[in-house]
């Protein structure tokens, strides 16, 4: 895996050190280009400077530790904002964009960083292009966002600064990948010379293959609620059919997947039956296309469909439970190898067995670096998969533990395993495991 394409350019910034933005930072500063990051945080901005290869297990990003060391040269941690900006001819604006309760995204971080952006641009005289990477609902472009920096510098979007909305299309663990290589990018223009320069600088940095979509902020708004909502989708028809094979006889639902994965219209990815959609980014962009229907008169059916159905997902796998006591759940982050456990399925999994009368254990290998405030009190963590398989008499693996090191091969004949990671699809040395949607 490669940075993005060598290429020096204009200094640039990073504003907003997290999950993602500082991921960035170290991949512009990879490839040659001056970057000032900040964060109104000072350990974020000493992480910028950091090249501690445990780096990498702390964000638990691949290859996160080897950009910071590579753009060590070009990277620099700023004090406060307005240095990054006067600095910069782009700025990449990474900031938390939190649900609010009818599911829309708030705009309270990215309206204050882009006000203490417009008030700096009153000074610069050149020409600035601001680009907001966050996730956004619908209209909040030019609605919001932009009056907002326009009222702050005193200047015309398109006169003084430019404006594009580019979402980043990542996954966590991915990040510094998903910056370099991916599917396509987007280009949310608000006025042409700043779309014409954003356009150039993925022209010029991503690989020579890769699509440029170029549209309106507002249909990239759209578009990215739209992508992770139809992923959303082929992962809950995904698991509804498992179900129907887990209760046809002789049906095998990695052969009905597999056959339909086939149809180039179709494609096989994310046509998988396992665990439900979780995570930081799939359950809240549903609620935010719910939202964003509800909020022109559009019943939003089928996003709030997709949500229904992978709770309901979630509780039928939990039935497969009912004859047994104790219940073992091998995995418990959003996905395998994440310490993140933001709308988990396998914590939702957990709280579901306890609520149905069931002792639940839960194993890790990661446990130590997870936040189980979403977790019921009654679960009770053990410390290795041989400490579980002694206490339960079925366990459910939720996840491809292989990678960790921690996944045993020759668990207790005397347990059941319930397999909804496949992991143990084509295994015929274990008679004691039942794969999920495999009668």
């Amino acid at each position: 895996m490669e940075a993005l394409k060598k290429h020096p350019t204009d200094s640039l910034s990073v504003i907003g050190l997290g999950k993602v933005g500082l991921p960035l930072a170290a991949n512009l500063a990879s490839a040659g280009s001056p970057v000032f990051g900040y964060d109104p945080d000072p350990v974020r901005r000493d992480l910028l400077s950091s090249h501690d290869p445990q780096q990498d297990e702390i964000f638990y990003e691949n290859g996160l530790s080897h950009a910071l060391k590579e753009g060590a040269v070009n990277l620099t941690a700023v004090d406060n904002m307005a240095e990054a900006i006067l600095a910069s001819a782009i700025s990449f604006v990474i900031v938390p964009t939190p649900s609010l309760q009818n599911g829309s995204f708030s705009l309270s971080f990215v309206e204050s960083v882009c006000s203490e952006i417009g008030k700096t641009l009153r000074s610069k005289a050149e020409d600035h292009l601001i680009v907001l990477v966050s996730t956004v609902s619908p209209a909040s472009v030019a609605d919001t966002i932009v009056p907002v920096l326009e009222r702050a510098s005193g200047k015309t979007c398109g006169k003084g600064f430019s404006f594009c909305y580019s979402p980043a299309l990542i996954a966590l663990g991915d990040v510094i990948k998903g910056f370099a290589e991916p599917d396509f990018a987007f280009v949310g223009e608000v006025d042409e010379n700043g779309a014409d320069q954003l356009n150039a600088f993925y022209s010029d940095r991503l690989p020579p293959e890769t699509p440029i979509h170029r549209m309106s902020a507002e249909s990239v708004e759209i578009a990215k609620l739209a992508l992770n909502n139809f992923l959303t989708m082929k992962i809950g028809f995904s698991n509804l059919i498992g179900h129907l094979c887990d209760r046809t006889p002789n049906a095998d639902v990695h052969d009905v997947l597999g056959a339909l994965g086939n149809d180039t219209r179709i494609g096989g990815k994310f046509l998988n039956a396992g665990m439900g959609f979780g995570g930081p980014c799939l359950p809240r962009d549903n609620a935010a296309l719910s939202a964003s229907l509800s909020s022109v008169d559009l019943e939003p059916y089928l996003p709030e469909a997709i949500a229904r159905s992978n709770m309901d997902h979630t509780t039928r796998l939990a039935m497969i439970a009912d004859p047994h006591r104790n219940v073992g759940v091998i995995g418990l982050g959003y996905k395998a190898a994440s310490p993140v456990t933001l709308d988990s399925a396998a914590i939702a999994l957990c709280n579901i067995l306890i609520e149905r009368g069931r002792n639940v254990y839960a194993f890790d290998p990661l446990a130590d670096k997870m936040d189980f405030g979403s977790l019921h009190e009654q679960v009770i963590l053990v410390s290795s998969l041989s400490k579980l398989f002694e206490l339960v008499e079925m366990a459910f693996l939720t996840a491809d533990l292989q990678s960790s090191g921690e996944f045993a091969e020759n668990f207790p004949d005397e347990v059941m395993l319930i397999d909804v990671s496949s992991r143990l699809a084509n295994d015929e040395r274990h008679s004691h495991v039942r794969i999920f949607g495999k009668s």
